[in-house]
């Protein structure tokens, strides 16, 4: 995906994209088109004002649109109050329907939103909107994947402002890619293992980011036996993948993100219905959430000091398994009796917690996705 920023609308670059996005401002009192309009010819603006009167002028249009004398196509949208959340829905119906299309090339106006950081939410929501997990398990098509090649995107702003944002945004929206794709692989791709490599991996791609990986004895030591606990039921062991980003003061206190990283989760002895364990391979979307952050972070050097700390286990039933009525005594010291296997979340991140305190951390956030209890 390559972004282009062109300092002012023209002709010339204009007939390069295939699609443009021409927001226009409806309301009772006028009507305010994008600056894309005044580049149409007279026959295609009659086409775009038949479209508004036919639908009254009302908010909520959204529409692809083949006009006479331009070659490729308007994608319209209507709106009365202009924030940043429509700005990131309408630009990942954009790419849908301009993917559609088999379009290559599509293009935006920065003048036509007048919003703070519109370049890097353009950026992040075009790459989320390109996001297709199906390619890694599936039969490229003789016609090649549906994929944008460019984003020409005009701004009458300060160039290098506009780059350093589309900068961000392509971060921001890569992590968030891999996140989604790390917690759409099938739980035999994705073990708790296979987790702490993809951690690994991170943090030979950026700098100031580093890796460490509690492997079963290092738990055992540690007196991590909450994590063995819920692990002990699986062939693939446990781990606890800890990264650190250092990128403020040395006595600046870091903030922690904790993840909950259960690879599959069957319930362990209490063991779910069919239908409840259908998606489990993601239960470990919250771990995945706090790697890509740590990631996005390191990559973006904010200013600020982060642990992300991901106890990853796989939840499974056997003769080694945790069960109702253990009672296990977790790092720190305190005791934690089970009554349900299936609260496994609580039990890992309760340690992951406590392990966290001792980091003398600003402040801890958790990230989980908490599949029964919510």
């Amino acid at each position: 995906m390559q972004f282009i920023v062109e300092k002012k609308v023209n002709k010339v670059a204009l007939n390069k994209a295939q699609v443009l996005f021409l927001l226009v401002h409806v309301n009772n009192k006028a009507t305010k088109y994008g600056e894309f309009y005044d580049f149409l010819s007279r026959v295609d603006k009659k086409i775009i004002d038949a479209i508004l009167e036919q639908n009254k002028f009302k908010e909520g249009i959204v529409k692809l649109i083949k006009l006479s004398d331009y070659s490729g196509y308007i994608f319209l949208a209507t709106v009365e109050k202009f924030d940043i959340e429509k700005l990131r829905l309408l630009t990942r119906q954009f790419v849908s329907v301009a993917k559609a299309e088999n379009s290559k090339i599509i293009s935006f106006n920065l003048s036509d939103y007048e919003l703070k950081k519109s370049a890097e939410e353009i950026a992040t929501n075009i790459l989320m909107a390109q996001f297709d997990f199906s390619r890694n398990f599936k039969k490229e098509p003789k016609e090649g994947w549906q994929y944008l090649e460019k984003v020409l995107i005009f701004s009458s702003g300060n160039n290098k402002e506009v780059q350093k944002e589309i900068k961000n945004g392509e971060i921001l929206g890569e992590a968030i890619n891999l996140a989604r794709m790390l917690s759409s692989y099938p739980p035999s791709h994705m073990t708790p293992m296979a987790l702490a490599e993809a951690a690994e991996d991170m943090s030979r791609e950026v700098k100031n980011f580093s890796v460490e990986i509690f492997n079963e004895k290092k738990l055992k030591a540690e007196g991590m036996n909450a994590i063995l606990a819920v692990g002990a039921g699986s062939a693939n062991l446990p781990r606890l993948i800890i990264m650190e980003y250092k990128g403020g003061k040395s006595s600046d206190k870091p903030l922690v993100f904790i993840g909950k990283g259960v690879t599959f989760d069957s319930g362990g002895l209490n063991l779910k219905s069919g239908d409840g364990m259908a998606d489990m391979h993601m239960d470990m979307a919250g771990g995945a959430g706090v790697l890509c952050a740590l990631k996005a972070i390191a990559a973006m050097k904010l200013p600020v000091n982060v642990i992300g700390i991901v106890p990853a286990v796989e939840n499974m039933p056997s003769g080694f398994s945790y069960r109702q009525g253990d009672i296990i005594k977790a790092y720190g010291g305190k005791t934690i009796e089970i009554g349900n296997t299936d609260a496994e979340g609580r039990v890992i991140l309760a340690e992951a917690i406590e392990y966290a305190k001792s980091k003398n951390p600003k402040i801890i956030f958790t990230l989980a996705t908490l599949t029964g209890a919510a």
